[in-house]
């Protein structure tokens, strides 16, 4: 009780986390609603994964029950993307019917005008942009990438250390930059946002929770300060399977035609296997 960090214990995660699909849906419907009759202008942060399609769908289901503005639905093209996911986005708008609430933000130029690419900053940073730091990785790993079949001058990047801190230096550019700019410019400032993050995707996601459970005010990231609401932080990967199979929700082809557990950018360091991925060049695949 007099732990100054954390709202939640972790058995109340767990509890939360083991209460039925028919019991998260339903107090999911509930904090959606809450936030929606509270706050008058938000959007939901979407990438058109399995996540995010199941926030969206949750999301317009509660403002038609109440009667209200289906909120805007934001999606940040940072041009590293699969080929089956554009097609995708098209077929889901369509699903949902949210042509004009969908926005979607693409990477800025640089000062003298080129598109930014995750290649273009790789090339003015040094190295590729990464979660992680190469230093102190075995000989299995340098093994690994040596075998490869990428020239000399691919896999010596692949093997120098990584960005520094947890944030990659394209993530800021790429993916969040256009959108930090147009909200900057609004007269009426966005007062909330959902996110899909779910806390059993990594421990990390998982601490955030138990520190601020599912609804905090973020005072730093965005140009003014801004709810988020994390509705799906208690639901289990086999909760979006069940969500999918009930509801009968299409779903993304890139999933199976890439092998992918995750969506993401096509050559993101967060993907299994992303050294070797990201010392082949992705951008003629």
């Amino acid at each position: 009780l007099n732990a100054k960090t954390f709202i939640l214990y972790p058995f109340e995660l767990h509890l939360n986390q083991n209460k039925s699909f028919e019991e998260k849906e339903s107090e999911t419907l509930e904090l959606i609603i809450a936030h929606l009759k509270i706050y008058k202008k938000c959007f939901v942060a979407t990438s058109f994964g399995m996540d995010s399609i199941v926030l969206m769908d949750l999301v317009i289901r509660c403002a038609k029950k109440i009667n209200v503005d289906i909120p805007d639905m934001f999606l940040n093209d940072t041009l590293n993307t699969f080929k089956e996911e554009k097609a995708y986005w098209k077929k889901m708008i369509e699903y949902f019917g949210i042509e004009k609430q969908y926005k979607i933000f693409t990477p800025p130029a640089d000062k003298q005008g080129k598109q930014q690419t995750v290649w273009t900053i790789a090339k003015k940073v040094g190295h590729l942009p990464s979660f992680r730091s190469m230093q102190g990785r075995g000989e299995a790993f340098k093994n690994r990438v040596a075998n490869t079949k990428v020239n000399k001058k691919h896999q010596e990047k692949a093997l120098t250390s990584g960005s520094k801190g947890t944030t990659p230096e394209c993530c800021n550019i790429l993916k969040k930059a256009s959108m930090k700019h147009y909200m900057k410019e609004l007269e009426k400032k966005y007062d909330c946002h959902f996110i899909g993050t779910r806390a059993d995707e990594s421990k990390m996601r998982a601490i955030s929770v138990l520190q601020r459970c599912r609804t905090y005010l973020i005072t730093s990231m965005f140009p003014h300060p801004i709810r988020a609401v994390t509705p799906l932080s208690y639901w289990k990967k086999e909760d979006i399977y069940e969500y999918y199979a009930r509801y009968n929700i299409p779903k993304n082809p890139t999933y199976k035609a890439h092998n992918l557990e995750r969506m993401g950018c096509a050559s993101c360091p967060a993907h299994k296997n992303w050294e070797i991925r990201l010392a082949t060049d992705p951008t003629n695949e």
